[in-house]
């Protein structure tokens, strides 16, 4: 039976080992005792298109949304199926138990090194060793060393990332204020516990300790991260040292530069990666097709966004209080933006915001 090592106890690793372990003798490489992971853990419901969630990991379900301007008017929504609030950590440490119970292996507290001709080199207790190997999948996160030890490392720009755990009384509505940093974010936990956090360029380093600012609340924890901004020109297969290699998730740039959301194309492409894997197809033009578009819009937004004044922000928010718009909103995943181009035909006014996007002179 061929070789498999995956390195990174991620979402993506943790199912791409998951949808290969029947077929392939696969091995999971996390350099930690723990999947711990700081970002928010959002999901919404497409996600049940792919796995099925333990409900023991749910912390609560959220059908309210308030999208803030900068004048401290906001847009309302309420979504036909709640977004799902879930422990980050537990989905990692379930998605990965349930490739182990469908026969993979999980080697913790185990660093990846580098490749050598038919192998890896692994590192623990202070002892380096080799694995001999078929295939390699680099789902080590941003700073990806297995991308850095087959010259993939390329291409690379991050978001800066910080959260907090506040005690806060809530009404159990999620807050987002997409002028502050690049997006800033409220999510209750419990009734009485919210995360708050923001997103921001390196240039905006000070956008979390402001956003902050704005609660006067008990901090229970604090944590901070970088987020990869997709690249369309990133590489995500190299054959070296004789193993195929593979990048995939935040380690192949695959988060969605408005949100730094990753968790649904990272689970769409573990099971592109696997399906590839063993029908022996070309894995890159499959993930691209499936998801490239839509990072790569998400990404083009973003640089939009990133031109808006405050003025634009308040307009924006008013005009899409439009009964016609929020009906769209409250229905379409978040995760395909697509719907943006059906909402400017049902509401021409908001056309007028192209002349905002055409200041970025690449949007199309």
């Amino acid at each position: 039976m061929e070789k498999v090592i995956v390195v990174g106890g991620s979402v993506a690793g943790g199912f791409t080992a998951y949808k290969l372990a029947k077929n392939f003798d696969v091995e999971i490489i996390e350099e930690h005792s723990h999947f711990k992971k700081t970002c928010s853990g959002i999901l919404t419901d497409p996600i049940n298109n792919l796995i099925d969630i333990r409900p023991s990991i749910i912390e609560n379900k959220i059908k309210k949304f308030r999208i803030y301007a900068p004048n401290n008017d906001f847009l309302e929504l309420k979504f036909k199926k709640p977004d799902i609030i879930f422990n980050r950590e537990k989905l990692n440490e379930y998605i990965v138990d349930i490739a182990v119970k469908d026969g993979a292996k999980l080697r913790q507290n185990t660093k990846f090194i580098k490749t050598q001709r038919g192998k890896v080199l692994l590192k623990s207790d202070n002892k380096e060793f080799s694995v001999n190997t078929n295939y390699l999948i680099g789902a080590d996160g941003s700073l990806s060393a297995v991308a850095k030890s087959v010259d993939l490392f390329l291409h690379r720009n991050f978001f800066l990332a910080a959260k907090s755990i506040i005690k806060m009384e809530n009404d159990n509505t999620i807050e987002v204020y997409p002028h502050f940093g690049c997006f800033s974010w409220v999510v209750p936990r419990t009734e009485d516990e919210v995360e708050v956090g923001t997103m921001s360029h390196y240039t905006d380093s000070q956008a979390f300790t402001r956003f902050l600012q704005k609660f006067n609340n008990q901090i229970l924890s604090k944590e901070a991260s970088i987020i990869p901004i997709y690249s369309p020109k990133i590489k995500t297969y190299k054959k070296f040292n004789n193993i195929s290699t593979y990048l995939i998730g935040d380690s192949a740039t695959m988060a969605k530069a408005t949100t730094g959301g990753s968790i649904m194309q990272s689970l769409t492409a573990a099971k592109i990666l696997a399906d590839c894997i063993i029908n022996n197809e070309d894995y890159e033009k499959k993930w691209r097709a499936a998801i490239g578009n839509q990072l790569y819009l998400h990404l083009k937004i973003r640089k939009a966004l990133d031109k808006f004044k405050a003025e634009d922000w308040n307009e924006l928010i008013k005009l899409l209080k439009d009964e016609k718009i929020k009906q769209i909103l409250e229905t379409k995943s978040r995760d395909n933006p697509y719907f943006i181009f059906k909402m400017m035909f049902l509401k021409p006014s908001l056309i007028k915001f192209s002349k905002v996007f055409l200041r970025n002179r690449n949007f199309f």
